[in-house]
């Protein structure tokens, strides 16, 4: 698999990125992209046989996924009020939307992630800090840098949470780092 990888862009061959891919390739089924923005990840997850439905807030980023993909399967919404019924999804990748919300809606937006998945919810999220830092704005992208134990906290009080592995702090290519959130439902 990781030959694979190497005819993909480069943002693709982040160490952190092909670790949530494999995972959810390895998961297999139906997969909840939240926070699809214009379809980058697209055409990996279906050549690799996920049966992929994508939601984004911005209308722009769905317009323009729809135009380079006209059959994919996305639509405007909010991780806030997901439109499918409970467990409509094997599995759920978030890559780096939670970080861009404001802090009283991060919780709702786990639950609600969590709601339309039966095994699997993979978040992309910025390494943790020690002290969380209030909401800023770098370079026009709204960021939240997160506590841990508080951030796990919103994790913890998921129900039927049968595990939670951190992948911390994940340098890339250009040093930047990312942490993966892996949680498995019970009993998977």
């Amino acid at each position: 698999m990781a030959s694979d990888f190497l005819s993909h862009p480069k943002y693709i061959q982040h160490p952190g990125r092909r670790l949530a891919y494999q995972t959810l390739v390895d998961e297999g089924g139906s997969l909840l992209d939240a926070g699809c923005c214009m379809g980058r990840d697209y055409l990996f997850f279906i050549n690799h046989g996920l049966k992929y439905t994508g939601i984004d807030i911005t209308p722009k980023f769905i317009a323009a996924f729809k135009e380079r993909y006209p059959n994919a399967n996305v639509r405007v919404a909010s991780v806030l009020n997901i439109p499918f019924e409970d467990k409509a999804f094997t599995s759920v990748y978030s890559g780096s939307v939670v970080q861009h919300m404001y802090p009283a809606d991060i919780p709702l937006a786990i639950k609600e992630m969590w709601r339309v998945v039966t095994n699997l919810m993979i978040l992309m999220i910025p390494p943790f800090v020690e002290k969380e830092s209030f909401p800023r704005y770098d370079n026009k992208i709204f960021t939240n840098r997160f506590n841990k134990k508080r951030f796990l906290k919103n994790i913890t009080n998921l129900e039927v949470v049968g595990s939670i592995e951190l992948k911390e702090n994940i340098k890339g290519f250009n040093q930047s780092s990312q942490t993966l959130v892996i949680i498995r439902k019970e009993g998977i």
